[in-house]
Formats: C-alpha cells, sequence, structure tokens
C-alpha cells in the first residue's frame, strides 16, 4: 500500500466510502477566515482533488485567536488570506491543488462554476453571500452556506432547484443591509459595528457541520441522480434546511428553508427566464 492509501486507510473503513469520488471533488470555498482555515484543513486531510479559494482580505493580528494557519508574522506582514491558508494546505497535504484566488468573489471569472461539484460558504458578508447564492444556484451547484456569532452557529444546505435558495431567506431588511458585514445566526449586531464575538470552538463546530453535509451529497449525489435514494451508509443530507445550534445552552434546532416563489434568485418566473436564455 503506497502513502497516499495509507493516509486514508481509516476513512475508507467507513461504509459507504469511496476515496475516488473525494479525490476527484474540485470544491469552491469563498472566504479564508476562521470557517475557511477549518474549511481547507479538513479538506485536505479528506484529500479532496481540488480547492478554489477565495479571499481579497489581508490578515489581522485579531484573527490570530481561531484561524489555525495564520501567525503573528503573517499579520505583520499584511499577507493575504488565501495565500497562506493555501501554502499551509498544500503543507498538510501536497496532493491536492488548491487556488487562491485574491478578489472577491463578485468579480471572479463566473466560469468557475462549470469547474467545481460544490461550494462552501465562509463569509461574513450579505451581499457576497447573496451573490455566491445566485451563481450557484443558477448553474445547479450545491452550496453549503455557514455562519456564527460567540456561541450560535448556522449551516444552510442550498440544493438546486430542488431546495429554496439563501435569497428565499432574506428579508427585507437584510436587502437594506446587504453589503454590511454580518452574521447569518440571527444574533442582533451593531450596523455602525459589525465587528461580532469570535471563538474557534464555534467556527470549527459550524465548518464541521458544514464538511459533514458536503460529504453526505458528494458520496451519495450519483445515486440520487440516477435512482432517487441517497447513500444511507453516509447518510441523506439535509437539503433545504437550517441547522442552527446554540452552544452556550447545548441547544441545536433544525428549521425547514421555505422557498419563496417570488424570490429574485430561484422564483418560477426567474428560473424560467434562466431555462429560457440556455436554450
Amino acid at each position: 500500500m503506497d502513502n497516499k492509501s495509507l493516509k486514508s486507510n481509516r476513512q475508507e473503513l467507513l461504509k459507504g466510502w469511496n476515496q475516488e469520488k473525494i479525490s476527484q471533488t474540485k470544491v469552491l470555498v469563498c472566504g479564508a477566515g476562521a470557517l475557511g482555515n477549518e474549511l481547507c484543513k479538513s479538506l485536505a486531510l479528506l484529500g479532496v482533488g481540488k480547492i478554489f479559494l477565495v479571499d481579497f482580505d489581508y490578515i489581522e493580528l485579531s484573527n490570530l485567536n481561531r484561524c489555525i494557519f495564520f501567525r503573528e508574522q503573517d499579520a505583520i506582514k499584511k499577507a493575504k488570506k488565501a495565500d497562506i491558508v493555501a501554502q499551509k494546505t498544500k503543507e498538510l497535504n501536497p496532493d491536492v491543488i488548491i487556488k487562491p484566488i485574491i478578489d472577491k468573489i463578485e468579480n471572479i471569472n463566473v466560469s468557475i462554476y462549470n469547474n467545481i461539484d460544490i461550494a462552501l460558504g465562509a463569509i461574513d458578508n450579505l451581499g457576497a453571500r447573496y451573490w455566491l447564492n445566485q451563481y450557484c444556484y443558477w448553474n445547479t451547484i450545491p452550496y453549503i452556506d455557514g455562519g456564527y456569532s460567540g456561541f450560535a452557529g448556522s449551516v444552510k444546505i442550498i440544493f438546486p432547484p430542488i431546495s429554496a435558495c439563501l435569497a428565499c431567506t432574506y428579508s427585507s431588511n437584510e436587502y437594506k443591509m446587504i453589503y454590511e458585514k454580518n452574521p447569518c445566526t440571527g444574533e442582533k449586531i451593531e450596523v455602525d459595528d459589525p465587528k461580532v464575538p469570535s471563538i474557534i470552538t464555534c467556527s470549527s463546530l459550524v465548518a464541521s457541520l458544514q464538511i459533514q453535509e458536503m460529504l453526505k451529497i458528494i458520496l451519495g449525489v450519483d445515486s440520487f441522480r440516477e435512482k432517487g435514494i441517497w447513500n444511507e451508509q453516509m447518510g441523506i443530507p439535509s437539503i433545504g434546511k437550517h441547522l442552527r445550534f446554540v452552544g452556550i445552552r447545548n441547544q441545536f434546532d433544525v428549521y425547514e428553508l421555505e422557498k419563496n416563489e417570488n424570490c429574485i434568485v430561484c422564483g418560477w418566473r426567474t428560473m424560467k427566464h434562466m431555462s429560457h436564455r440556455a436554450k
């Protein structure tokens, strides 16, 4: 058994596991902060094939309490988050291809959506979330959004065209605040100072939930599309669900994401227009 096989040996003991499928998976990770660090760490250790990592920002000292790949020297140099995460991810697993994209998600070439299997959101900006959600939905790319504040965490699983999209859940007030940096956990914050309390335990939990749902989709989607059934040995993904926990009370709740037929991203008028445009 070669070294590559040995590294994945323990996860291959899981019933329903398919390491070849994992090694062929291409993932878009949007955000290289606390969640992005955790997501890329797990993706590297799982042995995914390729990661596109999008983030335009640089490292600050305040990031160091919850970002495993960042060091004080990185903050002093104002190193780009995506560059450092990519570098450290390759150190964890040299077999993984990771491409850092130093830009806002709104500015990247939309052709990237033709080259990914799934997208993981690790961003704290409603506008960026909206953009990622929109292009994932229109290109039928599963999108798993994560967010947290303090001890509260949130994960939403979008599976187009079956589920509601993220924009279905936006209130009119959120549309007004769409370019303000806010968490997706529902916690009230001050608009003038969008910084939120952050702790490594919460970001780790959120990222782990995102990865777990990703695995259910990646290792079950072929069976679902061919036969209409998921890989039950890996678990049925929580499609169209909002997973929310409050760690301080050890409370975990699951909500349905209700589809808005008038949604400007996935409402029937919009999807009919997109279908017509694609012909």
